[in-house]
């Protein structure tokens, strides 16, 4: 970039967390902005480097040997200059550090048992509660239509007890079976985002219906054992083929 055309001292920041491997997403939590502002900067910093890519802007970040671009991006020209004294080869310097960045970008995210957890309460278990008030609102609409008796429905199921006791039982088992699964399988093969789990949850009240018309009758424990083990199962829904990476 061109002495002309310098950067902000907001876009400074920002293309410093970018080197430092972080996503957008990270990268909005550290300057506390949003990611859509994050976008706009980097969209500024690629117009005024002439890039087009993240990788592009560190590579062309690795040309720039001015003091006063080094000194912007937070790195010592004292230690740059003991380096390239010891190596005399500054460009080879400077390819070890861009080869270290783009490494960084490409390792695989690898979501904490938090984000786990909070994936299940927001995707799964709501995807597995709506589907199954959904399935019990048409077999309410069926019964209507042969009994024309909405009482009677509503009497047998959403007022008795032993009902509601199930339907909760039901969706803590498919749900611990799901954050159990997720906890074992490599965390770099999940794509743990709400819509994904959301599937899967209406994926597990499926697979357990299907379940059941293999297994009747059975006692309470055999459903138990087969709610948690299509929880876990469901995580198949979740699977993806390319890890993400932290650049992505």
């Amino acid at each position: 970039m061109t002495r002309t055309n310098p950067l902000s001292k907001r876009e400074w920041e920002v293309v410093k967390l970018l080197l430092q491997g972080k996503s957008n997403k990270m990268i909005a939590a550290s300057l506390d902005i949003s990611e859509r502002t994050v976008e706009f900067h980097l969209k500024n910093i690629y117009t005024k480097y002439q890039v087009n890519s993240r990788i592009e802007l560190v590579l062309k970040l690795v040309n720039l040997t001015g003091k006063l671009e080094i000194e912007k991006l937070g790195y010592s020209t004292v230690d740059s200059r003991e380096k390239n004294t010891e190596n005399k080869d500054m460009l080879n310097s400077q390819a070890n550090w861009a080869k270290a960045s783009i490494s960084e970008r490409n390792k695989p995210m690898k979501p904490s048992i938090k984000t786990k957890l909070q994936n299940a309460l927001t995707g799964f278990a709501p995807g597995v509660f709506l589907f199954m008030a959904m399935a019990i609102a048409l077999d309410g609409i069926r019964s209507f239509a042969n009994h024309r008796n909405w009482e009677a429905f509503i009497n047998a199921s959403i007022k008795n007890q032993s009902f509601r006791e199930v339907f909760a039982l039901e969706l803590l088992l498919l749900t611990s079976g799901y954050v159990f699964a997720t906890l074992v399988i490599n965390a770099k093969y999940l794509s743990l985002s709400w819509r994904r789990s959301a599937i899967a949850g209406v994926g597990a009240v499926v697979l357990l219906v299907l379940l059941s018309i293999f297994i009747q009758p059975a006692s309470s424990l055999v459903i138990a054992l087969a709610s948690l083990c299509t929880g876990m199962v469901s995580v198949l829904f979740t699977l993806r083929k390319t890890p993400p990476t932290i650049g992505s």
